[in-house]
């Protein structure tokens, strides 16, 4: 391998995999799902940073950000239950994400710290916990119409 033992740091080579299955367990359920893409960045041969994107046959439009047709409350969780998937699953930290849009080809960066993905699994659990109690909520207390309101789910600029 060029540059092994010489002093010289190996190039960074670039993974990418692609429809990772994954199940995250939460509190009386388990999230099972597909990660669409997982990007990872390694020079050593150990995964040290991921990236998880999710891919959606939607348009944006010129801002897509504030789109009222795009509902981040919903893409934003889901990319970040992906990043508790991939770490859990395949051994990925991953701690940033997106969406990509294939109708006009925009990639939306999404938050996917500890607390974005504390804050979704938080979600889940909580519509778990109302369905298996008979209550078959619509949208979580806490949500409304501004993303902004739903902590970790507003898209990044």
């Amino acid at each position: 391998m060029a540059g092994a033992g010489s002093g010289k740091s190996r190039a960074v080579k670039t993974k990418r995999q692609v429809e990772l299955p994954c199940e995250i367990p939460v509190t009386g359920a388990v999230i099972s799902g597909a990660i669409d893409l997982l990007l990872s960045v390694d020079d050593t041969d150990k995964i040290q940073d991921a990236k998880v994107v999710d891919f959606k046959t939607m348009q944006g439009g010129p801002d897509a950000v504030t789109n009222p047709d795009l509902h981040w409350e919903g893409l934003s969780p889901q990319v970040q239950l992906y990043g508790r998937g991939a770490d859990l699953v395949h051994g990925a930290n991953a701690r940033t994400g997106a969406v990509h849009l294939l109708k006009n080809s925009q990639r939306i960066e999404v938050l996917v710290d500890q607390d974005a993905v504390d804050t979704a699994v938080a979600n889940v659990e909580w519509a778990v916990s109302r369905i298996t109690e008979g209550d078959f909520p619509s949208a979580h207390p806490r949500r409304s119409a501004s993303v902004a309101t739903l902590p970790g789910c507003a898209p990044r600029r």
